[in-house]
């Protein structure tokens, strides 16, 4: 992969970042039972990251790795890789449990532990990108 395209998958990468803190942000405003008029849409939006945007960014950071390895192929770096690499794995099967119980669900009919269940899955995505960017910061 050429360098300029993996500066792009990159970029990418950080953007979906930004947009997951966004979604998490408007996520706590909705659980800390904030009354928004956009409320449904908000939910809506979290519906579709989970189902959709989330599986799509881990799709185009495992694209992303070999050329990341190839690189740097530093043993540290490769560390960090597998262990994103299992990161993806786990949360990838814990967001297509969660899609399935969120297309059942609307923001007035959600089940408490979902909303829990959410919550947690969101800090975990945190930790993750934050591990995320300090892996690309060495290649940007």
């Amino acid at each position: 992969m050429e360098m300029h395209h993996q500066a792009q998958l990159l970029s990418i990468a950080r953007t979906d970042h930004e947009i997951l803190a966004r979604a998490i942000k408007n996520f706590r405003t909705l659980f800390s039972g904030a009354h928004l008029p956009n409320a449904a849409q908000q939910f809506d939006e979290i519906k579709q990251l989970v189902a959709q945007k989330i599986p799509e960014h881990f799709a185009d950071e495992e694209a992303v790795f070999p050329s990341l390895l190839a690189n740097n192929p530093s043993r540290p770096v490769a560390q960090v890789i597998a262990e994103l690499r299992a990161e993806h794995i786990q949360l990838l099967e814990e967001v297509q449990q969660i899609s399935t119980q969120l297309r059942r669900s609307t923001i007035t009919k959600c089940p408490g532990h979902l909303w829990l269940t959410l919550l947690d899955i969101f800090k975990t995505l945190e930790k993750h990108a934050a591990k995320e960017e300090q892996l690309f910061k060495l290649f940007l």
